[in-house]
């Protein structure tokens, strides 16, 4: 099984317990329902901003240089309702150095889906795989890597987030506000 398969399902099993809770909690308390509006808000923003500051946070590790020992486009097929939807994204691995011991790894960036493209053409006609940052990458060739001083071990090619992705976590902080805004309306009104 995929990991994003994985990933999904974990999400969605997070989200059936919290619904759970949620409903123990309106059918023990009804009178204090309205709280629960306000702890989904909180957990929106917590998971929000967790994922903005741990992209911040990673920003701080300290750059090497890593050789690229294997690179391959895979693909990924999200299933919609319509045709299904095929992103690209590399799959690699790379050695770099640290106090004189190699290390080998694979993580390109900290979520796949921040690297991947959608595999088709643009509105300029020209390939949108052509426009990835990994495009251009070849076997042999040297790349910056971001290092955790921490955990040698746990390295990173890409640290940023793209614009996509900023935006998803962006989307679950606004909606966490609004709920939260949702919230107090209900407090003061009643």
């Amino acid at each position: 099984m995929d990991e994003s398969y994985r990933k999904a399902i974990r999400i969605i099993l997070a989200i059936i317990v919290l619904l759970l809770l949620a409903f123990l909690f309106i059918f023990t308390s009804p009178l204090d329902a309205h709280n629960i509006i306000l702890l989904i808000a909180l957990v929106l923003i917590v998971i929000g901003g967790g994922n903005l500051l741990k992209y911040k946070s990673h920003q701080s590790w300290f750059h090497s240089t890593a050789r690229l020992t294997s690179f391959e486009v895979k693909k990924h097929k999200e299933l919609n309702q319509g045709p299904p939807t095929i992103y690209l994204y590399p799959a690699v691995e790379y050695e770099y150095e640290v106090d004189g011991t190699v290390y080998k790894n694979d993580v390109v960036a900290f979520e796949k889906e921040n690297i991947w493209v959608l595999d088709g053409y643009g509105w300029d006609g020209k390939l949108l795989q052509s426009k990835a940052k990994w495009s251009q990458w070849k076997v042999g060739m040297e790349l910056p890597v971001f290092i955790d001083p921490e955990n040698k071990e746990e390295a990173v090619l890409i640290v940023e987030i793209s614009k996509r992705r900023r935006s998803h976590h962006l989307a679950f902080i606004l909606a966490g506000v609004m709920l939260s805004a949702l919230w107090l309306m209900f407090v003061y009104t009643t």
